[in-house]
């Protein structure tokens, strides 16, 4: 069955794994940032790796994040972002 342009195995994924690909390249972008705070600490290879790794433990909690909808997703987005949690 499909509900305008969504099918119905879309409408029983959640929001983030549907975004998955924006939420990736958001954290990409983060990871730019933090790669130039990392490199003055520590040598390219740790830096590479500790990027890698957080890349992929990201996309592998993707499907994990409920999706809460609605209004509430906003103060959860700012809840995280203030503890650390979000990018």
């Amino acid at each position: 069955m499909h509900r305008g342009n969504v099918s119905t195995s879309q409408e029983s994924m959640s929001y983030y794994v549907r975004n998955r690909n924006s939420l990736l390249k958001d954290l990409d972008k983060v990871s730019r940032h933090v790669r130039k705070v990392l490199e003055s600490e520590m040598d390219a290879s740790q830096v590479n790796q500790i990027v890698t790794e957080s890349r992929k433990e990201y996309d592998r909690i993707i499907p994990m994040i409920p999706d809460i909808q609605g209004r509430r997703i906003h103060f959860i987005s700012i809840w995280l972002a203030a503890h650390g949690c979000w990018p």
